[in-house]
């Protein structure tokens, strides 16, 4: 019987004051992609990134955002868990359908509005951490 440590899942909320530079926006989409990651970004003022993978890989990807010249830029809100296990069994070979998660889904999609943003983070599971990072 083989023991393997589960892998740590993070996600990150970063908030600015604003994200409009197509360059920026461009390398963050970028690094996400290569990286296999799951983003979320609301561009505009204020701009908001949600990100989701292995703990390494997001805290790596949050570090070189960082490391991009911006007027305001902070890390608000985190949350690390588990990664889910395989589904379970429905019997006769079913599987229950897992809710979809965000790191799941590598790619980088921009939205104009928070709503927007909101109405994907619920469908991923992640309720609340826009309020948290911004109140």
């Amino acid at each position: 019987m083989s023991t393997q440590a589960a892998t740590k899942i993070r996600t990150s909320v970063m908030v600015f004051h604003h994200i409009y530079s197509s360059k920026k926006r461009r390398a963050m989409k970028e690094w996400a992609q290569d990286a296999n990651l799951g983003a979320l970004c609301k561009i505009g003022k204020a701009g908001i990134l949600v990100v989701e993978g292995p703990d390494d890989i997001v805290q790596d990807y949050v570090s070189k955002i960082k490391q991009m010249r911006w007027q305001s830029c902070h890390l608000r809100a985190e949350r690390i868990r588990e990664d889910d296990p395989p589904a379970p069994s429905k019997g006769k070979g079913k599987k229950e359908e897992p809710q979809p998660r965000l790191k799941d889904c590598a790619g980088y999609v921009e939205y104009d509005k928070v709503s927007e943003l909101n109405s994907q983070m619920d469908k991923f599971g992640l309720q609340g951490l826009i309020k948290e990072a911004l109140f």
